[in-house]
């Protein structure tokens, strides 16, 4: 008789433990998995800056050849960033005033 109270004594201690154990791993694992989560989550962001970057790089790689090898390219870039003109030509210039009230020249020409 004594005996049996003794295995039901371990028994339930050893259930006791598992239970224990079962609640501590569970935790363990639900905190894992939000982990998880959260780097899927990065992984997709970076994804998409990598993807934006590489498309910026594509667009600077083309610029770069145009501005090698053709001419009528390099001239249409000069004419409109740098203002320049052929002799004779003549270039207007805009006044633009932008949202914060500041004002700004822009220029048309050929």
């Amino acid at each position: 008789m004594k005996n049996r109270k003794f295995e039901k004594s371990v028994l339930l201690l050893f259930l006791g433990l598992f239970a224990a154990a079962g609640a501590v791993f569970t935790v363990l694992l639900g905190k894992t998995y939000r982990e998880y989560a959260n780097v899927k989550v990065r992984e997709v962001e970076i994804e998409e800056i990598v993807s934006r970057k590489e498309a910026q790089l594509k667009e600077k790689e083309e610029m770069l050849y145009r501005l090698r090898h053709d001419q009528e390219f390099i001239e249409r870039v000069i004419r409109q960033r740098l203002g320049y003109a052929k002799p004779g030509e003549l270039v207007f210039r805009f006044e633009q005033v932008d949202e914060n009230g500041d004002s700004r020249f822009s220029q048309t020409g050929p």
